[in-house]
């Protein structure tokens, strides 16, 4: 997915810029995982899955703090026969908390299906 990441920030930033600016009042949360350690990239070889907001509470969420987290996301490392942590990804993004009567929208942008030895 590496060559393919810029664009996929690109239009992730531009879908919170469009909603999250506006006067609608829209909570963005972004969960990124990679491959299972050791061919993890950035990531901590106990957790393959990064979340923002760290707190998993979407009311402490704000569009500029979500869009710097985007563009601190990497993506290297990994291959076909690595372990892909998306399991592991959707796991940590049923764990956020939201505001009640809120609607729920999740995007899953995957180079690859869950994979591995």
């Amino acid at each position: 997915m590496g060559h393919f990441f810029p664009s996929v920030r690109d239009t992730i930033t531009s879908v919170i810029n469009d909603w999250g600016l506006t006067s609608v009042n829209i909570r963005t949360a972004i969960v990124g995982y990679t491959e299972h350690a050791p061919f993890n990239g950035n990531f901590p070889k106990s957790n393959p899955v990064s979340i923002f907001p760290r707190s998993k509470r979407l009311e402490e969420a704000n569009p500029e703090q979500a869009i710097a987290f985007v563009n601190r996301l990497t993506a290297d490392g990994g291959g076909p026969k690595y372990g892909e942590a998306m399991i592991d990804g959707l796991d940590e993004g049923s764990n956020l908390t939201y505001r009640t009567g809120s609607s729920k929208l999740l995007f899953v942008l995957a180079d690859d299906t869950p994979h591995g030895d």
